[in-house]
């Protein structure tokens, strides 16, 4: 371990002596792109150093874990505020507390467990007896969490076009891990979260960077959401309290970053790279709900191949998506997770104590959010 951290606190001292050198800067001519060819420059602009810069700096303010009110939790939230306010002066973050409802998740869980129970799992099958351990486990931790604000950061730049058309990119920036085997959740010891999510958390602060220095035509709003390992609770207090604001709005979606860095060959059941997947509902959960995600999905998908045509967010109707982007399509919000690609390549350290910054795959994190940047920004001008 100590080997580990000192090999670890070189190359963090070796990746921001070079992003010194390397800050994100425009041109004046820049700054108000007319083409997508335009906006794709913006994009690529962005240096592979200057993002893997920002996942060491999540990383090591929030070791060893950014689980839900610990003290790593705190520091990673000040790191985020930071960050936003050095690169984004004229629009600082915001902060809103909320409080955990402990009670409700709690049932949830229990309902959750009854439920797999019904469905013809043995009840003295070892599967069983740890899925009852997790539940016990999550209901233990929900406990402790009663009485600890969560705090949501909140970051907006209103288009000069239309600005009140709005689209929101949400990450959440804490943790959680389970024994692999028996699945316990316990809120101590090492919880790294590499890709689960501090790798959409740099991604998400690598947007704020460019659009912070683009006149953009639409209002980007992105939201870094705490206590989301615990029930999806910032998400859901955020939509909650901002949901007659949002009525009012012209919201043409909500997109969830998650897990950005996961993405090999050879475990790789379809053997390709760069897979990656844009989930929407499914027609048999909400027909009109699944019609109006893929819309926003195929935008997303085809705008961000022409900005990086070596990673692909291939539009994927999944049922049960448990994400944050959950309390968006419940207030009938479009709704899409970028991610990897979890068929055919689903990360197995997520979760786990070994989600390490040195099993992610730099190339095509790098890839996936220059093409992520790149879509957002020609959403806010139209361009396709």
């Amino acid at each position: 371990m100590k080997l580990y951290l000192i090999v670890f606190s070189i190359l963090i001292y070796s990746i921001n002596a070079n992003s010194e050198e390397k800050k994100y800067t425009l041109k004046e001519y820049e700054k108000t792109p007319k083409t997508l060819s335009q906006v794709n420059r913006l994009a690529i602009k962005l240096q592979r150093e200057m993002l893997v810069s920002k996942l060491h700096e999540i990383l090591m303010a929030g070791r060893p874990s950014r689980f839900f009110g610990s003290a790593g939790n705190k520091k990673v939230k000040d790191k985020i505020i930071e960050m936003i306010d050095s690169s984004s002066p004229s629009n600082k973050a915001t902060l809103e507390l909320f409080d955990i409802k402990t009670d409700e998740i709690k049932k949830s869980y229990s309902a959750d467990f009854d439920k797999y129970l019904a469905s013809g799992v043995s009840p003295g099958s070892e599967e069983a007896a740890n899925m009852r351990l997790f539940t016990e486990s999550m209901l233990n931790v929900l406990d402790k969490a009663k009485e600890i604000k969560g705090e949501n950061i909140i970051w907006e730049k209103k288009g000069y076009l239309q600005p009140d058309e709005v689209l929101i990119i949400g990450v959440n920036y804490d943790t959680i891990a389970q024994d692999p085997k028996k699945f316990i959740v316990s809120g101590d010891g090492e919880m790294p979260g590499a890709d689960n999510n501090a790798t959409g958390v740099a991604a998400a602060l690598s947007l704020i960077e460019v659009a912070s220095q683009v006149s953009i035509g639409k209002t980007l709003r992105v939201i870094f959401f705490d206590g989301e390992e615990l029930g999806q609770s910032g998400s859901k207090a955020y939509v909650e309290a901002h949901q007659e604001e949002l009525s009012k709005l012209k919201v043409a979606g909500f997109i969830n970053l998650l897990m950005l860095g996961h993405d090999t060959v050879d475990k790789d059941l379809s053997k390709k790279s760069g897979n990656f997947r844009a989930y929407t509902r499914t027609s048999d959960e909400n027909e009109k709900g699944a019609t109006i995600d893929l819309v926003l999905a195929n935008y997303i998908s085809k705008v961000a191949n022409k900005v990086r045509s070596s990673v692909e967010f291939t539009p994927t109707p999944r049922k049960d998506l448990f994400s944050s982007q959950k309390a968006f399509t419940d207030a009938q919000i479009p709704s899409v997770i970028l991610t990897h690609d979890w068929e055919n390549d689903f990360n197995t350290d997520h979760h786990t104590k070994q989600d390490f910054a040195e099993t992610l795959n730099f190339s095509t994190f790098h890839n996936a959010t220059q093409a992520i940047i790149g879509s957002v920004l020609a959403w806010s001008f139209d361009m396709r």
